[in-house]
């Protein structure tokens, strides 16, 4: 075989194929019946997957350019982030949207720390896991919390 004749496969890496999914799934509606982008304009993403967090911010743009968000790893680097947000006595997010299972300290931790520092934001729990599950380890803690 002569290298000329040669084409290379393209590969399509994890982020592209779940891009392929998740465009589908985001181009669905069930974003717009949240309505989350008409009144929400700052996001705070907790996500300790790089992957999961790149893509939920590209879905974000793709449905608004105009929303500011923050990306954080860990409840621990929510916290910091909060707490500064609150010493220099500035606006928390509209809107966060947080892993249930982070490493450390998990979802609740940082939804607590919303509810004391910035009661207005509107939160949601991200989860592959049973929701049902999930659910009740939010209403042992008495958490306003929406799951997706």
């Amino acid at each position: 075989m002569s290298k000329k004749n040669f084409i290379p496969q393209s590969h399509n890496t994890p982020m592209v194929e779940h891009m392929k999914w998740a465009t589908t799934f985001w181009n669905t509606g069930f974003f717009d019946d949240l309505k989350i982008f008409e009144e929400y304009k700052d996001i705070l993403i907790v996500e300790d997957d790089e992957d999961t967090a790149t893509l939920t911010k590209l879905l974000i743009r793709k449905a608004d350019e105009s929303v500011r968000i923050k990306t954080v790893g860990s409840a621990e680097a929510a916290e910091k982030h909060l707490s500064n947000l609150r010493r220099k006595k500035l606006n928390g997010p509209s809107v966060a949207l947080i892993d249930f299972n982070l490493t450390g300290q998990d979802g609740r931790h940082v939804c607590h720390l919303l509810e004391r520092y910035f009661p207005e934001t509107k939160m949601f729990i991200v989860t592959a896991k049973n929701p049902q599950e999930i659910k009740e380890k939010l209403n042992e803690q008495k958490l306003s919390v929406e799951l997706i």
